[in-house]
């Protein structure tokens, strides 16, 4: 892993530096989404419209149902339950 930036935080916030912005692809008006890892670091990325509501760790083993619903189905379920689309 590389360090691409250091700022200071001050007054319980700091700035992102434009260098990191840029790697994202971030722009004025765009949002970020932090998400905290298994090892407890922060990972940063550009938010999306339909970003992640809950870590993809929730979801192992619930595919584990012996075939009793299709593909799209699965995919659906996953779907509503991580970004919370309506099936």
């Amino acid at each position: 892993m590389q360090q691409v930036a250091v700022t200071e935080v001050k007054e319980n916030g700091a700035t992102i530096p434009a260098e990191v912005l840029r790697a994202l692809g971030v722009s004025r008006g765009d949002r970020i989404a932090f998400f905290e890892n298994d090892d407890g670091t922060i990972a940063l990325t550009k938010a999306t419209a339909s970003a992640p509501k809950r870590p993809i760790r929730d979801f192992v083993g619930i595919f584990a149902t012996g075939g009793q619903r299709s593909l799209e189905e699965e995919v659906a379920l996953l779907r509503e339950m991580r970004y919370g689309d309506e099936v």
